[in-house]
């Protein structure tokens, strides 16, 4: 039984002062070594992923740069659910059912993949879907084979068409060539630039965005506004499994593109624009229950860091049951509902260990930009 003259503890965590005396490095470090029973700190380098150096001690005197803080925006809204749907797997009513259970667990954009947009049920697909409430973006292997005729089809409908240029493939054409195939349907256009997430990032980061500034310069040559490329293109970051490189990389990507627009002068609203996505794909041979733990914990990285849209790719695995796919959707719900982390601020501002690397990735992905003005 509580007795009643016990002191209200909800009074006294007022007063509770949530810090710690500061402790010079010298003072930290000999605590460290006597932790580490007279080993030298040194002795936990490791590499977080190839050819990167963990750091196993970074004191707040390492860490003389601001903080990094990313803007706000970012932070009002969780990421966007999307639904990723292979339609050449099935047939077009199977491919409805998924559409239509899809939006009836709060999916926001449909991303439709298709091996080209020449012969596609797409009023079979979209019967009854309200395309006045969700995004719907198709995802062609090539966009070849496409006659104009079947091209219109999908932009009078208000449909984006994702153009995916990747360093893994060589670009069909010059990108200003298909804003002439859709003609006055050009703010369809989404030109989507892949980032694999593992191996050699800031190399294969680097290379990439050069990609899409040689894209952008074509562009503009072809007379069409900086502002409009941007507005129209999309960053997809595609996870491994290292949370807190996660972390750190859609840090960088954030710093870098907010740096390229300054320096075209280029000023893209906050609220309106969504350039950065996160996709989760099963290329581990995951069992579903360890592709459903790692989707989980990349995510939280994601709406942690402001993403704008978030998409975890069905898993492979053959008759993987229906509980998996609306599990792995309910994360989303999960981190927005029931977290309370979307409060308009960077929660990760100030934490100066991934501030560190944040930066050293940011800059060297700089350094090797070709960029003009």
């Amino acid at each position: 039984m509580i007795s009643s003259d016990m002191p209200n503890i909800a009074d006294n965590m007022q007063d509770w002062i949530y810090t710690f005396d500061a402790v010079d490095k010298k003072t930290w470090i000999a605590q460290i070594e006597k932790d580490l029973r007279g080993k030298s700190p040194d002795s936990l380098l490791r590499e977080w992923w190839p050819g990167e150096t963990l750091q196993p001690v970074i004191h707040r005197a390492d860490a003389q740069d601001s903080v990094v803080r990313l803007p706000d925006a970012l932070f009002a809204n969780p990421p966007s659910i999307i639904e990723y749907i292979d339609t050449s797997k099935s047939t077009p009513d199977a491919i409805h059912v998924q559409i239509m259970g899809a939006l009836n667990y709060g999916a926001e954009v449909l991303l439709l993949h298709c091996a080209s947009l020449k012969n596609n049920p797409l009023d079979q697909w979209l019967d009854g879907v309200h395309l006045d409430m969700v995004e719907v973006h198709i995802q062609p292997d090539s966009l070849a084979e496409a006659s104009d005729e079947s091209l219109i089809k999908f932009l009078e409908k208000g449909i984006k068409i994702r153009i995916e240029r990747s360093i893994e493939t060589s670009a069909e054409k010059d990108i200003a060539a298909y804003a002439e195939k859709v003609n006055t349907h050009i703010n369809a256009l989404r030109f989507v630039y892949k980032i694999p997430g593992a191996g050699k990032w800031d190399t294969t980061t680097q290379q990439v965005l050069n990609m899409m500034l040689e894209d952008l310069k074509a562009w503009t040559n072809s007379g069409r506004s900086k502002t409009d490329f941007f507005n129209q293109t999309v960053l997809v970051l595609e996870s491994d499994a290292a949370y807190f490189k996660h972390i750190i990389q859609t840090r960088v990507l954030h710093l870098i593109w907010m740096n390229l627009l300054r320096h075209l002068e280029i000023n893209q609203g906050q609220n309106d624009v969504s350039w950065l996505e996160t996709h989760i794909r099963d290329l581990h041979g995951d069992n579903p229950d360890q592709y459903l733990i790692r989707a989980s914990a990349i995510s939280l990285a994601t709406s942690l860091c402001g993403s704008h849209g978030l998409c975890i790719n069905p898993a492979n695995k053959e008759n993987t049951a229906e509980f998996y796919s609306r599990t792995n959707r309910n994360i989303h719900h999960l981190l927005n509902l029931e977290s309370g982390m979307y409060r308009g601020t960077d929660p990760l501002a100030g934490a100066y260990a991934l501030d560190l690397v944040t930066r050293s990735w940011t800059s060297r992905i700089w350094d090797g930009l070709r960029i003009e003005k």
